[in-house]
């Protein structure tokens, strides 16, 4: 029922976020005329990350805090106005959060935060009434030595990734009893951590960095930090990845305006991927269709294009 969005708005040479986030009625005749607005943040707005049940909106600013609203299943639209009017304000971090999610099984919000920490927060613990005047049960993932960038759930809610600027990837079992204490370890990037997320079926994690490469993390094995496929062929730094929903293809996009498909079916995914090639700048997000036909990819050169994977050779659409 409810698109939410965030925006930026121009300040002189500098592009700001509004810091506010907005619901729109799908429902409504004019869904394009009275949003919900969803206000209190005191700097840019980051990240924002809603339950796949659709109960919970997590959202994470440059001004340390993150805020949690539960949104339940209203017909009214002033219903939905006095929820969100309450949200659960969440202990601050030390720095700016940088990226948030929430996992699968909607139990754990993840913030990521410029303190070099990443909070987990449980969402388990949390009475309904009142909602915002309340504490919430949290772990503080610690080890890693400058900001976490970027972070991503399994599908199957049993991994969190966090990837830092220290170059490292730190993989956590959330199935253990102890998995704030021994992570997985994988340092093999020699630059910058800018994306990380896991296949649909979870068995690869993907890391995409600024030394140009990707990598794939086997999370079948025993102890996934053990080895890595190796992803090359970027001219610069990989800055956005996905997988297919039939878990048979993974995109790479890079500073260098290149997307390439690796086959994930074949036996070394690495020895060969396929270009796409069109946009003029970097690419900075993609996604696949539900059937797998289509991908669609977001540039810096201020265009979309979609790939029709079915056409020989692969061909878009601006």
């Amino acid at each position: 029922r409810w698109l939410i969005t965030t925006a930026e708005k121009l300040g002189g040479t500098t592009v700001q976020s509004d810091k506010v986030i907005r619901f729109w009625d799908l429902y409504a005749n004019s869904p394009n005329e009275s949003p919900i607005i969803l206000e209190g943040f005191n700097d840019e707005l980051v990240g924002v990350a809603v339950s796949p049940d659709g109960h919970w909106l997590g959202a994470g600013s440059a001004d340390q805090t993150a805020r949690l609203w539960y949104l339940r299943d209203e017909t009214e639209k002033s219903s939905l106005t006095a929820m969100v009017a309450n949200p659960l304000a969440l202990p601050a971090h030390e720095n700016g959060i940088l990226t948030t999610a929430i996992s699968q099984d909607n139990h754990w919000l993840a913030t990521g935060s410029a303190d070099n920490t990443t909070r987990l927060w449980d969402l388990s613990t949390i009475s309904m009434t009142p909602l915002g005047s309340q504490s919430i049960s949290y772990h503080v993932l610690t080890g890693q030595e400058e900001q976490i960038y970027t972070l991503a759930f399994s599908k199957d809610s049993r991994w969190l990734a966090t990837g830092s600027d220290d170059f490292t990837v730190y993989l956590w079992d959330l199935n253990r009893s102890d998995f704030a204490d021994e992570p997985f370890i994988l340092p093999d990037h020699k630059g910058y951590i800018n994306v990380v997320d896991f296949s649909p079926d979870s068995h690869w994690l993907v890391t995409a960095s600024s030394d140009n490469t990707a990598r794939l993390w086997d999370l079948t094995s025993e102890n996934p930090s053990l080895s890595s496929i190796v992803l090359e062929g970027h001219d610069h730094s990989v800055v956005s990845a996905a997988f297919s929903r039939d878990n048979r293809w993974l995109m790479t996009g890079s500073n260098d305006a290149v997307i390439r498909l690796w086959d994930l079916t074949s036996a070394d995914p690495s020895q060969a991927s396929i270009l796409l090639e069109g946009h003029t700048r970097q690419i900075l997000a993609a996604d696949f269709s539900a059937d797998g036909r289509w991908l669609v990819t977001g540039s810096a050169d201020g265009t979309a294009r979609l790939w029709d994977l079915q056409a020989t050779p692969t061909s878009s659409l601006q």
